[in-house]
């Protein structure tokens, strides 16, 4: 602990003490800094949180946020008083490289990581909380155009394509698999184990196969899979590792001349 920041960051909560050089400091700073009292009401913003949240904020009413909403990363609506800062302040645990999004009062939306911290006095109490909003809404922007253009490539393949977690769940089926195991639409696969599709005596090899694709190797194996209406088919598939941001999954190519013609066994 830097001496003498507490008392610092005191006064300047409590408003006795609005620090020129505090101000100067964090107006300097290409990320957004604000902070508030034990209670969430914000009693500090800097240039770049008030630009970020497209609106001067309003200090000792607002509560906990700079943007009018705040969303997780699948779109699931976060309740204010759930908001990184809110459990900071709760003296919870935030987890790091938490990615969220933020609706502005104009109805635009930004995508931010939060770095929220509680500040203590002496003795240890709460009395306020400090949260610094890392602003990735280009890097997201541009892992959205660059997902949009693999689905694009993965749909037009004629190919099987599909991406499986180290756990067996199926993220990703393109429509030449979703035609191989008689699925109408994704909705009947994705979320399931893919393991419930693999042939029983093939079950522990696919599954070994599968660690070791996400343990970041490339491999090959040939392996009975039976559709949902229980058609078998014989297939050769090649899986490489495909790692992003959640963990490595296991992306699975089938090329076509390795099942087509095969003859159907029920």
């Amino acid at each position: 602990m830097i001496p003498g920041s507490i008392e610092t960051l005191t006064n300047v909560l409590s408003g006795r003490y609005p620090s020129d050089f505090f101000r100067a400091v964090t107006d300097a700073l290409p990320v957004a800094v604000y902070m508030t009292d034990v209670e969430g009401r914000l009693t500090f913003f800097n240039a770049a949180a008030e630009k970020l949240s497209g609106r001067t904020p309003s200090l000792g009413t607002d509560e906990w946020r700079l943007a009018w909403n705040i969303f997780l990363a699948d779109g699931t609506p976060l309740p204010h008083d759930q908001s990184p800062m809110a459990v900071a302040l709760r003296g919870g645990e935030v987890p790091g490289g938490i990615e969220c999004q933020a609706e502005r009062a104009d109805g635009s939306r930004f995508w931010f990581t939060p770095y929220p911290a509680a500040l203590r006095d002496e003795e240890g109490r709460i009395i306020g909380g400090i949260n610094l909003l890392a602003d990735i809404t280009e890097r997201k922007a541009a892992e959205l155009e660059a997902n949009a253009h693999f689905r694009a490539i993965v749909e037009t393949t004629p190919d099987c394509v599909n991406a499986v977690a180290r756990d067996g769940a199926l993220l990703l089926m393109n429509s030449a698999s979703l035609s191989l195991v008689g699925a109408s639409s994704p909705d009947e696969v994705i979320g399931r184990s893919f393991y419930d599709l693999v042939a029983p005596e093939d079950r522990d090899r696919y599954r070994a196969f599968n660690e070791r694709i996400c343990g970041g190797v490339k491999d090959s194996m040939e392996f009975d899979i039976v559709g949902l209406h229980q058609v078998r088919r014989r297939l050769e598939t090649h899986g490489a590792p495909l790692r992003h941001a959640d963990g490595t999954t296991h992306l699975a190519v089938t090329p076509r001349s390795r099942f087509c013609g095969m003859a159907n066994r029920r």
